[in-house]
């Protein structure tokens, strides 16, 4: 009989020590499989947040090479206006030495007419460079405000933390 009691206690050690074993290999495997997991999913999150920025910067690259035509077209604008005031104005300096060589008019009346033309084109184009430099900074305020839309959209798709992986319990 004691032996049987003995041999009973050695197979419920065996048992106990073998559901124990498979207990630990269960666990390792698990914690195995969901490192494997995490780091699967961590080059995948990296990935699309990648793609996600280099789409965005792309975006942006394209909103500002827009500003800069608009720029640019403003900037030519601009001077093409300034060009014609100048030929306005000389065209009308021209009309004031025709007007006074015929009615024989001298001295500082035609000079001050002259004057005026110059005048009125340099105030134009006081106006439209002005004009311009307002325009652009404008643009740079638009630019400041896109790339600061761009920097957030690529902070709100950065991947959260990863939740811990639970280790195996004591062996």
């Amino acid at each position: 009989r004691a032996k049987t009691e003995y041999n009973q206690q050695l197979q419920r050690v065996y048992n106990q020590r073998k559901y124990q074993n498979d207990v630990a290999r269960y666990q390792r495997e698990r914690y195995e499989l969901a490192i494997e997991y995490q780091q699967e999913l961590g080059e995948w999150q990296s990935e699309r947040y990648y793609e996600n920025a280099a789409n965005i910067q792309e975006s942006l690259n394209t909103q500002y090479g827009a500003i800069f035509n608009r720029i640019e077209q403003a900037r030519t604008k601009t001077l093409n206006g300034i060009e014609q005031a100048g030929r306005a104005a000389d065209k009308g300096a021209s009309s004031i030495t025709v007007a006074a060589s015929e009615s024989g008019t001298q001295g500082n009346s035609i000079r001050l007419a002259k004057q005026q033309f110059e005048r009125a084109e340099a105030e134009y184009a006081n106006i439209e460079f002005n004009n311009l430099r307002n325009r652009v900074n404008q643009e740079k305020y638009t630019m400041l405000a896109l790339r600061a839309e761009a920097q957030n959209k690529i902070n709100q798709l950065m991947p959260a933390p990863m939740s811990r992986v639970d280790t195996p319990g004591p062996q």
